[in-house]
């Protein structure tokens, strides 16, 4: 939850754009100590009022799912499938 942007998402999709980079540079291993990449693929839509939680979290998802078809390892918003993005 983030403060609010008047709908935009460009808090929320900079916040969570700027996370993923940073797992993606961070990376793992394994016991072995073999490198592992990490990735990360996020949603971001704004809380529409009277909006139940069961509904935000269903309008989320389908976000995320949408970023993993982008690619894996991206971040979607609602705004951008507005403005086309």
């Amino acid at each position: 939850m983030l403060p609010e942007d008047h709908g935009q998402n460009r808090l929320g999709y900079s916040f969570a754009n700027t996370v993923r980079a940073k797992i993606e540079t961070m990376g793992a291993q394994t016991p072995s100590g073999t490198a592992m990449p990490i990735t990360l693929s996020a949603g971001v839509i704004s809380c529409r009022k009277d909006e139940t939680i069961e509904a935000l979290i269903e309008r989320v998802d389908s976000y995320l799912y949408k970023a993993k078809d982008a690619g894996k390892n991206t971040v979607f918003s609602e705004t951008q499938l507005i403005e086309g993005q």
